[in-house]
């Protein structure tokens, strides 16, 4: 399976990632901006967006073992 796609797919889930944007807020806005493509009809018209997804991409290569484990537990609050 695509990694950026399984990647993408597992941070779906994952109810709130917290930015602290003293810190990181071109990880902040690289975040707000990741948005499907979606029409006049609110429907999404196509795959993962094409951003700059620097910083996304280095969280789901952090998070690469816990991603491919079969048991993974998402906790919600």
């Amino acid at each position: 399976k695509n990694s950026r796609e399984y990647g993408w797919r597992f941070l779906e889930l994952v109810d709130r990632i917290e930015v602290d944007r003293r810190y990181a807020e071109d990880f902040y806005q690289e975040c707000i901006k990741a948005e499907y493509p979606i029409d006049k009809m609110g429907n999404i018209t196509g795959n993962y967006p094409e951003i700059n997804d620097h910083g996304i991409d280095a969280i789901r290569y952090a998070l690469e073992d816990v991603i491919r484990q079969d048991n993974v537990v998402i906790i919600r609050d």
